[in-house]
Order: C-alpha cells, then sequence, then structure tokens
C-alpha cells in the first residue's frame, strides 16, 4: 500500500538471474512448509506472478523463516529429528513442485543463536543443521531444484551454528546477509553495512571485509 508498494509487476527480471521470494513459514506443529499470507500468496497470485518470471530465464526459490519466524524452538525441534526432517522433505519436495518454484532458500536466524542469541539453543542444532542439508540436498538433485542458505555474518554465529565444510560442498550458493552489523540497539552511530572496520568499533570482526574472508577460511 501506498507510494512505496512494491508488487511483482514491479520486477525487473533483467537486472537479476535469481529471485528469492520471501517468505514462507515452518508450522510449528506439522514440521511442515506453508504460506506465510495466503491473501497475497494465492489470492493476489503472487506465487503465480513471480514464478511466471521464469519464462524470462530468472530461477526463482522459495525462502523459508525470517527473522520473526525464527523466534523460539521450532526450527531446533525440525532439524534435531529425524522423523521431522523426513517430514518437512517431503512436504517441501511436493510444495515447490506444486508451485513451481525452482529451490529453496534457508533461512533460519539461526541455528544454535535463535535470533542472535547464542544461550538460546542446543549444541546440537549445529550438526542437525548440518543432516537437514544433507537431506535436502539429496532429495533435490534428481529434481534440479537449488538448495540455498541465507546466513549470518557474525563469527560468533558462524562458530556456533553452522558446519561451513558441509554447507559449502551442498548448497548452490551461499548469502550472507553483511547488513543490519549496527543499529538503534547499539545507543550510538554506526554503518548498517560496513565494508571495513571502523577506528571506534567495539568490535573489529563487525564488517563485510572481516564476515567474507571468514567464511571463505572455514
Amino acid at each position: 500500500q501506498g507510494t512505496g508498494k512494491y508488487l511483482p509487476a514491479d520486477i525487473d527480471p533483467d537486472l537479476c538471474t535469481h529471485v528469492i521470494y520471501g517468505f514462507a513459514v515452518l508450522d510449528g506443529d506439522q514440521m511442515i512448509i506453508k504460506p506465510h499470507d495466503t491473501w497475497a500468496d494465492f489470492d493476489n497470485k503472487f506465487y503465480e506472478k513471480v514464478t511466471a518470471l521464469k519464462k524470462r530465464g530468472v530461477k526463482v526459490s522459495l525462502a523459508i523463516g525470517g527473522w520473526n519466524d525464527s523466534a523460539g524452538g521450532k526450527y531446533s525441534k525440525l532439524v534435531n529429528s529425524a522423523q521431522n526432517r523426513q517430514r518437512f522433505t517431503e512436504h517441501v519436495l511436493n510444495f515447490l513442485l506444486e508451485h513451481n518454484f525452482d529451490g529453496l532458500d534457508l533461512d533460519w536466524e539461526y541455528p544454535k543463536c535463535w535470533q542472535v542469541n547464542c544461550n538460546m539453543g542446543p549444541e546440537s542444532d549445529k550438526e542437525a543443521f548440518a543432516a537437514w542439508v544433507r537431506e535436502l540436498h539429496a532429495a533435490f538433485q534428481p529434481h534440479g531444484l537449488l538448495l540455498s542458505a541465507a546466513v549470518s555474518p557474525s563469527k560468533t554465529v558462524i562458530d556456533a551454528g553452522y558446519d561451513v565444510p558441509v554447507m559449502s560442498e551442498l548448497l548452490d550458493w551461499i548469502a550472507v546477509m553483511a547488513y543490519d552489523y549496527h543499529g538503534q540497539w547499539d545507543k550510538r552511530t554506526g554503518h548498517v553495512a560496513p565494508m571495513y572496520a571502523h577506528p571506534e568499533d567495539d568490535d573489529v570482526t563487525f564488517n563485510t571485509n572481516f564476515t567474507i574472508h571468514y567464511w571463505a577460511s572455514q
């Protein structure tokens, strides 16, 4: 609504090779993917309108998660149970094919460090998330579906939550969320997406240069 609204018709497919539709969410009871907004996704046919960009040569993936959907322990409950992972994988495969998506983007924020609080999740989240990636990859390969992930720029979260070698091997790409390094929670002004460290930074790792080099070094 308003002058800033952005609709599927506003997407210029000549500007990109891939479009990620955000978000779908996790049904914490059934442990399956579900639409976040059926009014937009189905009633207004946003799924259909965005996947129509495939006719222009663009790949369209569906993202699951996001900041709000990562609250609480439902993703941890999903990945730490082999039965739940299998149920999710079987369902999401059919969901993606039914709605004509080219793949799935994982945006759980974050394994072990739920909404950046690394005291919230169990240590097992790290290996369980890697197991989830392995199983999704195996299920997607016969269908040619893409698998990607949006990940934290924080060294603390990377160390606690990600098996980087497994992810690097099996994901089609990893999108590092190199923004929100600073915000109103700091109570002082800082660059939201700094390329390099500032002399007055409290944490010299909170910048894109460190983040990308650290991810690559793992």
